[in-house]
């Protein structure tokens, strides 16, 4: 799973993987595993109670390896403390 601030201007494209559409400048990989047998993942962050970070959005990106290929892009805005 991929994060970052900002989504690309435009889609990358990556060969028979489809399209990277976070901001590659700024993505980062924070999490690695697998999914349960329904084929879904709920990752949990903790976030600090800074009022700073209201308002940002973080945008997401998972790759599959085992399917050859990369999810779309969910937005998520950090809500208020």
């Amino acid at each position: 799973l991929f994060a970052s601030p900002g989504p690309s201007p435009t889609p990358i494209p990556v060969g028979a993987w489809g399209a990277v559409f976070l901001e590659p400048t700024t993505a980062v990989a924070v999490l690695a595993g697998a999914f349960d047998a329904s084929g879904a993942a709920a990752p949990a962050f903790v976030v600090p109670a800074a009022p700073g970070l209201v308002g940002l959005s973080l945008w997401w990106q998972a790759a599959l390896p085992a399917e050859l290929r990369l999810t779309g892009a969910e937005e998520t805005p950090v809500l208020g403390p």
